[in-house]
């Protein structure tokens, strides 16, 4: 199939194993949710992750303003987590994807995809850590310039491929489907 790293990992333990990935993926989605409420606010509308999507000093500047000091501990302790969100996700992805590569009934395409997204989520999980690092800088200390447009250029492919990965992890319910089907 290929020598991604999680293929390391014996076939009859990856379905287990993602199974315990994902729970904690959706336990520390639901974290963040928890914790990034103190964050919501007009220039902030998505927490944590307006201030990701900011683009510039002049938006980021207007988030953390809104921001009082309780927001900025949520907003730290949120980064913090996001560090092992960092191990937990991708991982999660990869293996969604790896299984989508090895489904027979998958278009070579779609598997060759899969490969490669499976990959992607390493890059993703680097990206996060720049990203994450720059942000938890920038809500200590203050924004300065360029750290909020290297957030911002680190999160957007860091969330194509995220998403990606996802839908092809979830096309593969479809062939996986139709293989049990017939």
């Amino acid at each position: 199939m290929t020598n991604h790293p999680l293929t390391a990992i014996p076939a009859s333990r990856r379905p287990s194993i993602f199974w315990l990935m994902l729970g904690l993926t959706l336990v520390l989605l639901l974290s963040f949710n928890w914790l990034g409420r103190p964050l919501q606010s007009e220039a902030a509308p998505m927490g944590i992750v307006s201030l990701q999507f900011a683009g510039s000093s002049a938006s980021a500047q207007a988030i953390l303003d809104q921001w009082d000091d309780r927001a900025k501990i949520y907003a730290g302790f949120s980064l913090g987590l996001d560090f092992l969100f960092i191990l937990v996700y991708p991982t999660t992805i990869a293996l969604a994807c790896l299984w989508v590569a090895g489904l027979s009934r998958a278009p070579g395409w779609l598997r060759a995809t899969a490969v490669a997204l499976a990959w992607g989520q390493f890059i993703a999980a680097g990206l996060d850590v720049v990203e994450t690092a720059a942000s938890f800088y920038l809500v200590a200390e203050g924004v300065i310039s360029p750290l909020p447009e290297l957030i911002y250029w680190t999160a957007v492919p860091k969330f194509a491929l995220v998403v990606a990965g996802i839908a092809v992890g979830l096309s593969g319910l479809v062939f996986y489907r139709r293989a049990n089907i017939r």
